[in-house]
């Protein structure tokens, strides 16, 4: 049973560091960053034509992003 109670408190403890240094350090914010920036790039990596410039997508009126040939195919 204490083996137990050691293991739990480690993994909180463990959490509890991962929490801290996400929040407050600036290896938090490096990871961050990282992580919005590929989720940027999803959003504008078209399947067909591959990776658009963020200026040259299309807007749509719904808040949808569309490559721009693909764009230009559906008109």
């Amino acid at each position: 049973m204490n083996g137990v109670l050691i293991a739990a408190v480690l993994v909180a403890a463990g959490i509890l560091l991962a929490f801290f240094i996400a929040q407050y350090t600036p290896l938090g914010r490096r990871w961050r960053v990282a992580r919005d920036r590929r989720g940027h790039e999803v959003v504008l990596n078209c399947p067909v034509h591959g990776v658009q410039a963020d200026d040259t997508v299309a807007h749509l009126p719904s808040g949808e992003r569309v490559c721009p040939h693909c764009y230009s195919e559906r008109s």
